[in-house]
């Protein structure tokens, strides 16, 4: 039977026939509905192993069965980019090889089609998980019981869910999902911020281990209300507190329902973005002119948070555009053409420093000229002098004053090659 499947070209001149059953060499195949593979005699023979096509068996994608034609609706969240060469029509939908993603809030993620395709059919992390509803919850009532509640604040470059700075401690939410395997990074998250004065309070799903004595856990079916007040409970264990927060708290803790939902629906009803005033739109106004809406549709700055780790368009007051993520633009860093850190029509070696590119190596430099390189580059390229000498040297040491080292007396000319009499 398997004879049948042998395939008549791409075996070349070897026959079935000359192959025996036990062998581990590998040959070309061909089913009787025009697939074609290969595979390894003895993997074809044995009982236990035996293999058949693997596209009719659907381990290998096929025309009828790939990601493009079973899930069209993630073929606009592959990333063409970051995925090249690689194609949607190559994978089946169980695949478990990593491959990116981009939703169509610009956030980008790696994850395998079965992740997307089965059971859990994960969507954008960033956008349905990154903040959990839970936290949110917290976060709406810390605020109801103590003055300053910070969401998303840095602290000493160190981000977490909730900051209470007036009595120095900060409540980090652990989901499952998020956190399985990451106790070492989650230990190490403490211990930094301990060293900074800060009291790390966890909120831990019961599913995952143990971390510190100063953990809460929780079920995900409990209600947030006793979620919330098992939390408190633990605040005033291990955080001191004045009469007047304390008083707060016990207040709170003979309720049945939670005090600031008004609130809690309001942040809720801008996810997945943040509310305006935790945007960085809200926080950092002086960014939002530059803010490329063209080339970053359809994406706005009410988007995003400040710690968002986006990498986005902008369009400085000279025209100029490019790329620059987030935290580069809060820290003060701005457009590099005109910091002259890039190559632009008005800031490059022909029109900054023209006796130079009188001095450019046309021949040597191949396709390269003058008002494509920067004027301070460390690139080495080729230059030519008056007397014909021909060096290799860096634009930012020409700028310096660097010359011919040849006129120079540096370095000794080659008479033959210069085409001079010796």
């Amino acid at each position: 039977m398997l004879a049948k499947e042998w395939h008549p070209e791409k075996n070349g001149a070897l026959s079935s026939k000359d192959i025996p059953p036990g062998t581990d060499k590998k040959v070309w195949w061909l089913c009787e509905k025009g697939h074609c593979w290969r595979a390894v005699v003895c993997h074809r023979t044995h009982s236990s192993k035996a293999t058949g096509c693997p596209y009719c068996s659907g381990r290998s994608a096929t025309k009828e069965n790939n990601l493009a034609v079973v899930c069209p609706g993630l073929i606009n969240e592959w990333h063409v980019e970051k995925n090249s060469p690689l194609k949607p029509e190559t994978l089946k939908p169980g695949s478990n090889r990593k491959v990116w993603w981009k939703c169509n809030k610009g956030h980008e993620w790696r994850t395998s089609p079965n992740k997307r395709t089965g059971v859990d059919k994960t969507g954008c992390p960033f956008c349905n998980s990154q903040t959990s509803r839970l936290e949110i919850r917290i976060l709406c009532e810390l605020r109801h019981l103590f003055r300053n509640v910070r969401w998303r604040d840095k602290i000493g470059g160190i981000e977490t869910d909730i900051h209470v700075p007036e009595y120095a401690f900060a409540v980090e939410v652990d989901g499952y999902r998020w956190h399985i395997g990451k106790e070492t990074k989650d230990k190490i998250k403490g211990k930094q911020l301990g060293r900074m004065g800060i009291k790390l309070l966890r909120l831990r799903d019961k599913r995952l281990s143990h971390l510190e004595d100063t953990d809460t856990y929780c079920n995900e079916n409990e209600d947030d209300i006793v979620i919330i007040q098992r939390l408190l409970r633990n605040i005033i264990k291990h955080v001191p507190l004045n009469d007047d927060a304390l008083s707060r708290i016990q207040t709170y803790l003979q309720g049945m329902t939670p005090q600031n939902s008004l609130e809690y629906e309001r942040v809720l009803s801008y996810l997945p973005s943040p509310p305006p005033e935790y945007s960085l739109a809200g926080l950092y106004k002086n960014l939002i002119p530059e803010w490329h809406y063209q080339k970053n549709a359809p994406l706005i700055p009410e988007n995003f948070t400040p710690s968002a780790r986006a990498n986005v368009w902008w369009k400085c007051s000279n025209g100029h555009e490019y790329k620059s993520f987030l935290y580069n633009r809060i820290k003060g860093v701005g457009c590099p053409y005109c910091a002259g850190q890039k190559v632009s029509p008005d800031n490059n070696l022909a029109v900054k420093v023209p006796r130079l590119a009188g001095e450019w190596n046309w021949a040597r430099n191949g396709p390269i000229k003058p008002n494509e390189v920067y004027y301070r580059s460390t690139k080495k390229v080729w230059w030519v002098c008056k007397k014909g000498h021909e060096w290799e040297a860096k634009p930012q040491k020409r700028v310096l004053g660097n010359g011919c080292p040849y006129c120079a007396g540096r370095r000794k000319a080659d008479a033959q090659i210069l085409g001079v009499s010796s």
